[in-house]
């Protein structure tokens, strides 16, 4: 009996044929040139295969098919070729076991019985599940291909068999330059390789080396910012008084008490760029600006009759409560720049701006007075909103910006500017009283006692103004 496929074994005495009659499945037309012939090759073949069934026994894998092999030589039979594939797979060397199995199918199958068929059909199913494929071309042909050291038949060579793993491919031939692969093929995996031979000596110049292609410089920006605005006047408008004291009593008191430094009011802009070198660029600036500045004053006024009255604080509680000055400002402005940007994951920007808004401005008084002289006097309220104006104003703003690039072509960032704005100062006006200079400002007493108008005087409004703007911002490069 023959060595089987079968995955479980089982004694080795009951797996090998040692029949004298052996030799009734031989194939005449496969027996190879050099071989001996006649009853002497037959007695060397069978000596062969009988050490190979008990170096089999022994589980001497590499001896047995060793002898099988050189029996093989001598005389090819189906028995020998089923033992010698039996124990290429105990090797774990499948791909030439299924080989050998389809090869005892295609030469031997006539002289099968049904058992050693179906035993054979068996194992190259199995087997087919753990070889891969390698399917080979070449553009040269009768070159020899070499796998891992061994040769494996000339182109065209079709599709080779091999076993899972790393193997080194080689294509070989006289006069042509050698081509080689490396490649790790798994079970059931199918690889492709079209190797190309060329002749010594025709190798084509290698391309020439194209520098890396720089990627394109972003040349534009857009930027988005908003912030707090911080207003401080330089001195012009309600603020003017303030240098002034008041004199009450004939006593000099000063014109505004708890005078706070800056008033708040916000800022957004739009920007956009275009950087005429990699980190200078010329902008252009669109945004709005809303101020309010409160001024705390203390105040002397008249009537048409030259009777004075001073200003009172209006809550018992804050004795700084004196009369309300308001100024309100709302400016849609433009303007144009440059900036220069230094540093590039964590950006450093200087920026000078200059432009031009327009500004519609808006100013009020609130406060109470006691006529000068009677401190038992009831107090009267005044209760103003003025006329509005609209003014251009220039203005100029350096700044300084620093930021992170969190991707490239984005940058979020932090900044702080000073914005000095020229802003015209200009006679405020009251209307309320028809026939009085509206600049003279002549309004009535807000609890109407019947009381003789009051002229608050000639003053201004706005004038030269800082802006303190720290920021919030995100510009995009594209």
């Amino acid at each position: 009996m023959r060595l089987t496929s079968s995955p479980v074994p089982r004694s080795l005495s009951a797996l090998f044929l040692l029949a004298t009659g052996w030799f009734g499945g031989s194939a005449a037309h496969a027996q190879p040139s050099a071989a001996p012939s006649g009853k002497s090759s037959a007695r060397g073949a069978k000596d062969h295969y009988l050490r190979g069934i008990a170096f089999a026994e022994q589980r001497s894998w590499e001896a047995a098919l060793a002898e099988f092999n050189a029996s093989l030589a001598l005389h090819p039979t189906s028995a020998a070729s089923m033992n010698a594939a039996y124990c290429l797979r105990q090797l774990g060397r499948s791909a030439e076991a299924l080989e050998l199995y389809r090869a005892v199918l295609r030469d031997f199958d006539a002289v099968l019985v049904d058992d050693e068929r179906a035993s054979v059909r068996d194992s190259i199913a199995e087997l087919e599940l753990a070889v891969g494929h390698l399917a080979l071309t070449c553009n040269v042909p009768d070159a020899l291909v070499v796998i891992d050291g061994e040769a494996r038949g000339k182109t065209p060579v079709g599709e080779l068999l091999l076993n899972p793993g790393l193997h080194v491919v080689r294509v070989l031939k006289q006069d042509y330059e050698p081509a080689q692969l490396s490649l790790t093929i798994a079970a059931t995996q199918t690889a492709q390789w079209s190797a190309q031979l060329l002749k010594l000596g025709e190798r084509p110049p290698p391309p020439p080396i194209e520098p890396a292609a720089k990627p394109a410089p972003r040349r534009f920006v857009l930027e988005l910012q908003a912030g707090p605005a911080l207003y401080h006047s330089l001195g012009g408008g309600a603020d003017e008084s303030c240098h002034t004291d008041v004199i009450v009593g004939g006593a000099a008191q000063p014109s505004c008490p708890g005078r706070q430094l800056l008033s708040l009011g916000f800022l957004v802009n739009a920007r956009f760029g275009y950087r005429i070198r990699p980190r200078i660029a010329l902008e252009v600036t669109f945004g709005y600006a809303r101020l309010w500045h409160d001024l705390t004053r203390r105040m002397r006024v008249f009537d048409a009759t030259g009777q004075a009255y001073n200003s009172v604080p209006s809550l018992a509680d804050d004795p700084n409560s004196w009369a309300l000055d308001q100024t309100r400002v709302s400016m849609p402005f433009a303007g144009i720049g440059a900036s220069r940007e230094f540093f590039e994951r964590t950006p450093l920007l200087l920026r000078l701006t200059t432009g031009i808004g327009r500004a519609n401005v808006r100013t009020a008084l609130n406060g109470s007075f006691r006529a000068e002289g009677n401190d038992q006097a009831q107090p009267f309220a005044i209760s103003v909103i003025e006329d509005s104006s609209t003014a251009w104003i220039p203005f100029l703003a350096p700044e300084v910006r620093f930021g992170y690039r969190p991707i490239p072509g984005w940058v979020v960032d932090l900044g702080l500017a000073a914005w000095l704005l020229w802003a015209p100062s200009y006679p405020r006006t009251s209307s309320m009283l028809a026939g009085t200079p509206p600049e003279e400002r002549w309004v009535l007493r807000a609890n109407g006692d019947g009381g003789d108008p009051i002229k608050l005087g000639i003053e201004n409004a706005l004038g030269a103004t800082l802006l303190v703007v720290p920021s919030l911002g995100v510009h995009h490069e594209f």
